[in-house]
């Protein structure tokens, strides 16, 4: 659950499904269809989870979390599909150095690195 100052989270969350789906599609998918699905998923259950009160608003806030939050790094969402192609596909570290530099404590830079070094 990402909290007010938490840019991050949010992303790792999208990030981690992301991944998931690549691993398990028979074939490849494209990053924006995968980024879709899985803001769907982290929205849906952070709905479940009572973090928001309709799935709108839910899916409006994971989304913003990809597009805007995270400025001037990344300017919008087509940024976020370029690097996070780049990082599934050809290992870039791009989107990693991104994030760690919006953590907010020792922990979540722990988090993103070890997510990436996963």
């Amino acid at each position: 659950m990402a909290y007010p100052k938490d840019k991050v989270s949010d992303v790792i969350e999208v990030l981690t499904i992301i991944k998931k789906e690549k691993e398990a599609a028979a074939r490849h998918q494209n990053t924006t269809t995968l980024r879709r699905l899985a803001t769907k998923i982290v929205a849906e259950n952070e709905l479940k989870n009572n973090r928001y009160k309709n799935y709108n608003s839910a899916h409006h806030t994971i989304h913003d979390a990809l597009a805007r939050r995270l400025k001037p790094d990344i300017e919008n969402i087509s940024i976020f599909d370029k690097l996070a192609d780049e990082w599934l596909n050809h290992k870039s570290s791009k989107l990693k150095e991104i994030l760690l530099g919006y953590t907010i404590n020792g922990g979540q830079s722990s988090i993103v690195e070890k997510f990436f070094n996963s």
